[in-house]
C-alpha cells in the first residue's frame, strides 16, 4: 500500500486486543473506540470465532464504524472449512446492522476499482454493509491475506489478492495519506 498507493509514505500497522483490557461501560469503550480510529482499517480473519454480538467487543466495533472506521473480514483457509466463523460473524453483524446486514457486493462496485486497477469480483467475491451510501463492512468468505502472508505475486490468485488490498486501502481511507502515528483521532 505504502507503495502503491501513498508514494512511498511509510505507514504502520497495530494489534488490538480487546480481551486484555479492563473495559466497562459506555465511556470506557468510547474512550477506546478513539484509540481504535487511529487505525482507518480494521482487518480480522477467524477460524471458529466472531465476537459475541452482546459482548463488550461487539459494542466497541459499532462504535467504531457508527464513528467512521472500515472493517474487512475474511474467514481464514476458506469459509468451507470453518461454517462456525462464517455463521458467527454474520450473526454479530445482523445484531449490529439489524436493517442492512451483509449484502453481495455487486461487479461494479467502487471497492473493486477504487486504486485505478480493477479487482476482479469472480476471483474474490466479496459481501458489505451500507451506511450513509457507503460501504463500511466488507466480508470475504474465502481467505485472502493467505497471498498477502506469503507475498504471492506471482500466481493469477495472488496478484489477484494483491489488487483487492490496494482497492479496499483506496475505497477505505479514499486515497488519503495515513494520519502521523501520534495524530489522534476522535470518534
Amino acid at each position: 500500500a505504502s507503495k502503491e498507493l501513498f508514494k512511498k509514505k511509510p505507514m504502520t500497522w497495530q494489534i488490538f486486543d480487546i480481551r486484555d483490557l479492563d473495559v466497562r461501560g459506555d465511556k470506557a469503550i468510547h474512550d477506546l473506540t478513539g484509540q481504535l480510529l487511529e487505525s482507518p482499517i480494521v482487518f480480522f480473519s477467524g477460524h471458529d470465532y466472531a465476537p459475541d454480538p452482546d459482548g463488550t467487543e461487539a459494542a466497541l466495533l459499532k462504535d467504531y464504524l457508527d464513528g467512521g472506521g472500515f472493517l474487512f473480514v475474511e474467514t481464514c483457509c476458506d469459509a468451507k472449512n470453518h461454517l462456525d466463523f462464517h455463521k458467527s460473524f454474520r450473526k454479530l453483524m445482523s445484531k449490529l446492522y439489524p436493517d442492512g446486514g451483509l449484502k453481495p457486493l455487486e461487479a461494479d462496485h467502487p471497492l473493486y476499482k477504487a486504486s485505478g486497477r480493477a479487482s476482479d469480483a469472480a476471483v474474490f467475491p466479496l459481501e458489505g454493509i451500507e451506511k450513509n451510501g457507503k460501504t463500511i463492512v466488507v466480508y470475504s468468505p474465502h481467505t485472502v491475506a493467505a497471498y498477502w502472508e506469503i507475498n504471492d505475486t506471482k500466481s493469477d490468485r495472488g496478484r489477484a489478492a494483491f489488487d483487492l488490498a490496494d482497492n479496499v486501502i483506496a475505497y477505505a481511507t479514499g486515497l488519503k495519506p495515513p494520519r502521523h502515528k501520534l495524530e489522534s483521532a476522535e470518534p
